[in-house]
């Protein structure tokens, strides 16, 4: 009962902050036509629809530091600021940095599907997509995408920023790696790819 009370809360709260960002694209959308957020509000609606209807774990993590940490790395890059820089090179690396990692982010959404989780926990080995290739490839979306926005908006705080998620994502992707091994089927699937 305490852990459906848990993720009921989580469940709301995961609303709650959709709903604002969706409401703030949409002003925003509205004030200017400008639709560069649309990449934004498509990967965040997918990831939202996928966390409301996730499977129920096998397993989930014990490690307080990784309920501390997965939280922290989906909230860090809301941190991040523009600044925008008139430099077309870097316009070019910084457009293409995060029209890819937004693909890639997407794509690894769609193949996890029910499977995805904030913290650490096993829903089901998933093989499908970019998960044949990589392990943990909607974490090198959401990297890819970070720097490509670091490309064009550099500034002290953001690059220390970036370095403080690249760190909590390589720390989250251990903390995964350790619950997953429990299961024989990972283990393999770990050895392949």
């Amino acid at each position: 009962r305490t852990r459906w009370t848990v993720s009921l809360l989580g469940n709301i709260l995961v609303a709650l902050f959709y709903a604002i960002f969706l409401y703030s694209a949409i002003k925003l959308w509205i004030r200017t036509g400008s639709l560069i957020g649309t990449g934004l509000v498509t990967f965040n609606t997918i990831a939202v629809a996928c966390l409301l209807t996730r499977r129920r774990p096998t397993g989930v993590t014990g490690s307080i530091r990784n309920w501390i940490l997965a939280p922290l790395t989906v909230s860090m890059p809301f941190l991040l600021r523009p600044i925008g820089s008139t430099s077309w090179p870097a316009i070019v690396v910084s457009t293409g940095g995060q029209v890819l990692g937004l693909c890639i982010m997407i794509v690894s959404l769609l193949a996890l599907n029910r499977s995805v989780g904030i913290v650490a926990a096993n829903r089901g080995l998933v093989t499908r997509g970019p998960y044949a290739w990589v392990r943990h490839p909607l974490y090198a979306g959401e990297i890819t995408f970070s720097l490509g926005f670091l490309a064009s908006n550099w500034s002290h705080l953001n690059a220390v920023i970036m370095l403080a998620l690249v760190l909590a994502q390589v720390a989250r992707t251990y903390q995964e790696e350790v619950l997953l091994l429990r299961d024989e089927r990972y283990a393999a699937y770990r050895v392949a790819v």
